[in-house]
């Protein structure tokens, strides 16, 4: 015997289940957010870091504007280095504010170098309104007599007294050559040495035998030597006299040349303590 089955006629399908391919969906969505989140911390994280750099690099460029640059920055004066270590020491206590810092530093020491700046323009102003008044200080050479007794000392200059004024002439009127801080190498030069083969002039005084120090003396002899004291560890001054109160030094009047002015105006200009006066005797002239 056969049998057949037969479905009911109304009876639907059953329908295929949603639930597996929602959950897949939501699964996905979860971990794209979380990858997201993870890139968004690593993208802050780096600019946090690029910010940091940029700021450091700001504050060494600041020390380097305070300082001068590093280690060759501090080859100026003692205040001047002073000055660099404060300001670098502020930079880096200051960390991301360090290029603020500099141009504030930087800011406070102009004022200091525009006075001196100033102080610079008058006096060269003043010396320049003193040669057009008529100064003639600086061309005039008194007519004087070196006394005989400078004949008698242990050495003997290559040139004379009057030699000794004709070249002091020659370098008012026509500077053979820079004289700038060699007070000490022009004196030995008037007088014929090359070299006085002494440092300087504070040591030239020092090294003179005692018998030859006039010390406190302003009235020397035309054709001594004139001493100053320039304050301590500097190297001195030193000038030959000519007679009538009047001097040939270096630096007084112009930088580097060779002006005739009063003996008292180096203690007056440069606040130099005046030591006195000795006959002009190199021992170590060379």
């Amino acid at each position: 015997m056969t049998v057949t089955a037969t479905a009911a006629p109304n009876t639907p399908l059953p329908a295929a289940s949603s639930a597996p391919a929602s959950t897949d969906l939501a699964s996905a969505l979860a971990s794209l957010t979380t990858q997201l989140q993870q890139l968004t911390d690593q993208l802050a994280s780096l600019v946090q870091q690029l910010q940091s750099g940029l700021a450091a690099t700001g504050a060494s460029q600041g020390a380097q504007a305070v300082t001068g640059g590093g280690a060759g920055g501090m080859s100026g004066c003692a205040c001047s280095s002073m000055q660099g270590m404060q300001g670098a020491a502020e930079l880096q206590a200051a960390g991301a504010n360090g290029a603020p810092l500099a141009l504030q530093a930087t800011s406070a020491e102009r004022p200091e170098q525009q006075k001196q700046k100033k102080r610079k323009k008058h006096a060269k102003n003043d010396d320049t309104r003193q040669m057009r008044a008529g100064d003639t200080a600086s061309t005039a050479v008194p007519t004087a007599a070196a006394p005989a007794s400078f004949d008698a000392i242990p050495k003997k200059n290559p040139y004379s007294y009057e030699q000794m004024v004709a070249r002091v002439k020659r370098e008012v009127a026509n500077p053979s050559r820079s004289w700038d801080r060699l007070c000490l190498g022009f004196v030995a030069r008037a007088y014929g040495w090359k070299a006085s083969g002494t440092e300087t002039a504070i040591k030239q005084w020092q090294i003179m035998p005692d018998s030859m120090k006039h010390r406190g003396d302003s009235n020397p002899p035309p054709g001594a030597l004139v001493f100053w004291d320039t304050g301590a560890g500097r190297a001195g001054h030193v000038a030959v006299y000519l007679g009538d109160g009047k001097i040939a030094s270096n630096d007084i009047r112009r930088s580097g040349k060779i002006d005739i002015v009063p003996l008292s105006e180096i203690s007056k200009k440069w606040g130099a303590k005046y030591l006195g006066w000795t006959p002009p005797y190199f021992e170590n002239g060379v």
